[in-house]
Order: structure tokens, then sequence, then C-alpha cells
């Protein structure tokens, strides 16, 4: 917490050092001025990839239940308007909350069939994922660029559950 003038001017968390979570900035009068958040000492821009609701990936998917005894074993991709892409992991064997990942996110069609999801924290690709339409709302998705290697290659099959 930043003060200046006797008054809260900005309110951040830290992990290990870097900016992490929501950081709000304040007016001289106490009213929020700008909410911004990061994740990992990067920030996830609220305007960056903009898209319409049009966008096929806006809204809430799940990934198949089938795929279960995969970690995690319940996973929920959702894709915001405005650039914003939410990933919340959950493992049903373990007593922890789930895990809460946030970042940018932009969707490359290549035919009506098929398509790239590339998601950035900051300016950095983090992963990149082939997208294959099995329906308009189910789609296959292939790791193409991981942080982790050994998912590269590995598929999800996830369902719409909100628009």
């Amino acid at each position: 917490m930043a003060r200046v003038g006797g008054h809260v001017s900005e309110k951040a968390f830290y992990r290990v050092g870097k900016l992490q979570g929501e950081v709000v900035d304040y007016n001289e009068d106490g009213t929020v001025r700008d909410t911004n958040y990061y994740e990992n000492g990067k920030l996830i821009d609220k305007k960056k990839f903009a898209v319409s609701p049009q966008n096929p990936l806006w809204g809430v998917w799940k990934r198949n239940p089938l795929a279960a005894g995969v970690y995690p074993t319940d996973a929920t991709w959702t894709f915001y308007a405005n650039g914003i892409y939410e990933g919340r992991f959950f493992n049903e064997k373990l007593p922890t909350p789930p895990e809460i990942g946030k970042a940018n996110w932009k969707y490359i069609p290549v035919n009506s069939a098929s398509g790239l999801l590339e998601v950035y924290l900051g300016d950095e690709l983090t992963w990149k994922d082939a997208i294959r339409w099995i329906n308009r709302n189910q789609f296959e998705s292939t790791f193409v660029v991981s942080p982790d290697r050994n998912d590269i290659g590995k598929q999800w099959t996830f369902m719409r559950q909100q628009r």
C-alpha cells in the first residue's frame, strides 16, 4: 500500500518480489482511478486483444470430463471480450482451492474448421494451441507451444458452458 500526502494512492500485492493480482490506483479523494491485473509481474492488459462477441471462443468452456485422471481433473477456460483469458484448474484429489491464472488471448482463424489460440503474459507468448472445431459448442485443442514441454502435442476437448 502506497501513501502520498496522507492518503492511499495504490494497493498492490507482490509474490516473490513481483506484482501479482489486482493493483488499484486511487485519486486523492479516495475514488478508484484505475484497476489493473498482474500475473507474475507482467501486466494483463484490458484492451490488448479486445474482441467482438462474435468471436468463436468468447465465453466459458469446460474441459471434457472424460479426460479426468489427468492433472488438473477439472479445467474451465473463460475468454472475455476485453481480451483477457481466465483459467481455473481444480484437482478433486487435493484439498486446495482452484488455481486461477489470467492472461491476454487472441484467436487467429485458419479456416472455418480450425484456428490458433495464443495466450500472452505481457508481450511474451506463453502458450499456443491449435484449435479444431467439432461444432460451434465444442472444440479440440492441441498444445503447439507450452512452458512445460511435456504438454506439447497433448489434446483436450472443451465444451461451451455459456456465452
